[in-house]
């Protein structure tokens, strides 16, 4: 999740555009119009940077890669074939993404996404770390409350496993990437 990028079409040509040098919807509407400006006829070059509000008429969106999957989406009523476009919360989300450089927690704030969440508001206070598995959170958890003792005697096993299945997963989620978050 360390890239993210989206190609964009206008009339018959595709660039790859790098959101990694993006900061905000209106940046990347900026380069966009930058980058077709030679193909813009006379009459659609905008006057000045005011009119460049929206995307350049007829760009479309495609192919988002990396991180891209969670800042585009396609519209509703489309049954999931029209082209992309940006999410509403994109500024943010981007920015949260762009502000960050640990790939672990780049990862992390796209099984976020992935688990139905709209946006990142919640991420700090729900993302709970990165485990092997349930059981490991479940020890640490455990450990951490100061429920379990320092010691134990040798014969004394704990099922971490059945903590986590039996008890823990109703109040926590965790990932495929083994990213625990607070329900």
């Amino acid at each position: 999740m360390n890239t993210a990028t989206i190609t964009a079409t206008f009339n018959d040509r595709s660039v790859v555009l790098d959101l990694e040098d993006v900061d905000s919807e209106n940046g990347m509407i900026d380069e966009l119009w930058a980058m077709f400006r030679a193909e813009l006829g006379e009459e659609e070059q905008p006057e000045n940077d005011e009119e460049r509000e929206d995307f350049p008429a007829n760009l479309t969106f495609a192919n988002p890669q990396g991180f891209a999957v969670h800042l585009f989406q396609r519209p509703r009523g489309s049954g999931g074939t029209g082209p992309f476009e940006p999410i509403t919360a994109f500024d943010d989300v981007l920015k949260a993404w762009s502000d960050e450089r640990d790939d672990d927690r780049r990862q992390a704030m796209a099984d976020y996404l992935d688990n139905g969440n709209d946006d990142l508001d919640g991420f700090e206070d729900a993302y709970e770390g990165q485990y092997k598995d349930g059981a490991g959170f479940a020890q640490e958890h455990c450990e951490g409350c100061g429920v379990v003792p320092d010691e134990f005697p040798a014969w004394v096993c704990i099922d971490w496993e059945a903590t986590w299945d039996r008890n823990l997963r109703h109040d926590y989620w965790i990932s495929d990437n083994g990213h625990v978050f607070r329900n």
